[in-house]
């Protein structure tokens, strides 16, 4: 079923004039957590979502935990850590206007598969105009230092952007 899914044809209208370029920075998960929880509320005008599934090709479907409209929220061991593609991830920019990421990891020599999901994803989505909102382990541009850095660098941080195509953001 479909119920939580948005329609290609309304993306482009769900992104007009939603948020403007904002970078937000947080000192923790739990504050990150909330809020992306308060911008999902936010786009999707007050109303939680729930799971749906989105075709993606030759019969094969993906599970989408929570979609409200042109919205769908994962965390990044969903996207990332698992068998997901790159056709996955262009049937989502298909069907959602913006991508909600929770947690995305420290990636080093020892997550390389969940390295070369995210940076697909990114691009996908931004090749499809997708707005990405997300929180991070670390600061954008110390994500791929690895896991064996982790210790030296702001853990335990988080941030959400949103705009037009992709931003990413975190403390």
């Amino acid at each position: 079923e479909n119920a939580g899914a948005g329609s290609k044809g309304g993306k482009e209208e769900e992104k007009k004039g939603r948020m403007a370029e904002v970078k937000e920075t947080f000192k923790g998960r739990r504050e990150a957590a909330r809020a992306l929880d308060a911008a999902f509320l936010r786009l999707s005008g007050g109303r939680r979502g729930g799971p749906c599934q989105v075709p993606v090709m030759m019969g094969r479907t993906l599970r989408v935990p929570e979609a409200c409209g042109g919205i769908c929220r994962f965390s990044f061991e969903e996207l990332c850590a698992t068998d997901v593609f790159a056709a996955d991830y262009q049937a989502l920019s298909g069907y959602f206007h913006t991508l909600v990421l929770e947690g995305v990891a420290c990636m080093g020599a020892r997550r390389a598969n969940e390295a070369r999901r995210f940076i697909t994803l990114v691009d996908v989505l931004y090749e499809s105009k997708t707005r990405l909102l997300m929180s991070a382990e670390r600061p954008i541009g110390n994500l791929f230092l690895g896991e064996e850095r982790k210790e030296e660098g702001n853990t335990g941080s988080g941030g959400v952007v949103g705009g037009s195509g992709v931003q990413v953001g975190s403390g």
